[in-house]
């Protein structure tokens, strides 16, 4: 197993974070140029699913509450 299912294993609240890089703001200024980027941060707790079943009707549940009506 590796790192993140082992701590997972061990210890049930998590923090997730993702963040995607934008573009570069420029400026005239020295060192005041800027970075454009979204990121989400989200806490909770984890459940390893084993059964292919458990994990698509989570995977689908997110789908529903996330995208209404997406098949």
């Amino acid at each position: 197993t590796g790192r993140i299912r082992a701590n997972a294993e061990r210890h049930e609240e998590v923090c997730f974070e993702a963040s995607e890089a934008g573009r570069l703001l420029p400026s005239n200024v020295a060192l005041e140029f800027s970075l454009q980027y979204a990121s989400v941060i989200a806490f909770g707790r984890i459940r390893i699913l084993e059964d292919e079943a458990g994990k698509k009707r989570a995977l689908y549940g997110l789908i529903e509450k996330y995208f209404p009506g997406m098949q």
